[in-house]
């Protein structure tokens, strides 16, 4: 999910080749929640953010026009009164090659990835493209002008869980999903009950704005998907294979699946101690590296005398906090090393992400078919 900008860093962060990392001795990985709940990752860092959670009596209406998913063409699998997923006959057609223009629809400068998408064939939203939410979600302000089927979810709520808490949410069957001139037929989507204000889902300056998010359920139904940060465009490869530029190419860094998050192993050296770190790769937070406290404890990033002064409001999906900033001697994915990156830690036990703020340092690909991050040279 998208994030703020950053201002507290001291330094430029800088980034270059440098040799594989060196072998060590395993550590476990970091865990993932993985259920029928998505687990959304980005945040946003403002002097004045908060979360508004929607009127009772709209969340109650929300929960009362629910339906059997079946109604919608979708069908519900579930295990015992607990809903496992949603399932439908859903599909990706249209152009081999798509490629969208990056805008700036909440005044939030140029480092997010927001494309406009078209929604049931008429309602045209900006959505964050974000490799760290698990599924695509809709502002409530879109579920009257979809005419969104909701889900109902029996006994047990749908709750999205994200790096500052929870918060109860609604599924819905949604017709189509376009993206320049590819389409995706019949989407699950997740519709949240609280909105954030000064953030790209929900709210925007205290007024309800129409937004979304794209998470891997969709970008996962492509080959690969292209995200050029100087150019401001994102490119998404339904057919074919990513074929990067030889004199441009940098590295091709192996990731996996893990609780429905993309992950990463990587390294963060702090003077001359180096860890191995799992990182989750998430396009939609624009800071360069967020740990969970333990985590950044272990590492001995934090500055036990530095002040609270220092530590910067986060937002994310389900609450808000202040984030203690921390620097690094280098964080290292692959062959790559990025130089005094900087971050905040979360309080969720997330563990660790990978932001933006790094990957715009160079063309970044997400090559789904062989489960690789690409990064290419401008």
């Amino acid at each position: 999910m998208s994030g703020g900008t950053n201002d507290w860093e001291s330094g430029g962060v800088g980034a270059k080749p440098s040799s594989p990392i060196p072998p060590y001795f395993h550590t476990p990985t970091l865990l993932f929640t993985a259920a029928a709940a998505l687990a959304l990752a980005g945040c946003a860092a403002f002097q004045d953010t908060r979360i508004e959670r929607l009127p009772d009596a709209q969340v109650e209406q929300m929960s009362a026009a629910r339906a059997p998913s079946e109604t919608a063409g979708f069908t519900t699998l579930k295990m015992g009164d607990e809903v496992v997923s949603f399932l439908a006959k859903s599909w990706l057609d249209g152009d081999a090659v798509t490629t969208l223009r990056m805008i700036n629809a909440f005044d939030r400068g140029d480092t997010h990835a927001i494309v406009e998408a078209v929604l049931a064939e008429n309602v045209r939203v900006p959505m964050t493209v974000d490799t760290g939410a698990e599924a695509d979600v809709l502002s409530p302000s879109l579920v009257d002008k979809l005419k969104l089927p909701l889900f109902d979810t029996g006994k047990q709520p749908l709750i999205v869980r994200g790096v500052a808490g929870e918060q109860q949410a609604f599924a819905g069957g949604l017709s189509s999903l376009r993206l320049g001139g590819a389409v995706i037929h019949n989407d699950v989507v997740q519709v949240l009950t609280e909105q954030h204000r000064q953030y790209t889902l929900g709210l925007f300056g205290g007024k309800a704005a129409d937004s979304g998010i794209l998470g891997l359920n969709t970008l996962q139904r492509f080959r690969w998907v292209t995200f050029d940060w100087r150019r401001r465009t994102v490119t998404f490869g339904r057919v074919g294979e990513h074929a990067p530029d030889p004199k441009k190419f940098v590295d091709a860094i192996p990731f996996r699946r893990a609780g429905g998050k993309l992950v990463a192993t990587g390294a963060i050296c702090r003077v001359k101690a180096v860890e191995p770190v799992d990182f989750l790769l998430d396009t939609g937070s624009d800071d360069a590296v967020m740990l969970a406290a333990p985590l950044a404890q272990k590492l001995g990033l934090l500055d036990p005398f530095a002040q609270k002064a220092n530590r910067t409001w986060i937002t994310g999906l389900g609450g808000t906090y202040r984030g203690v900033p921390f620097l690094t001697t280098y964080v290292q994915l692959g062959r790559v090393r990025f130089i005094k990156a900087g971050g905040h830690t979360i309080p969720s036990t997330l563990g660790a992400l990978f932001g933006n703020k790094l990957m715009r340092s160079y063309k970044t690909t997400f090559d789904f078919a062989n489960k690789k991050m690409v990064f290419e040279n401008y």
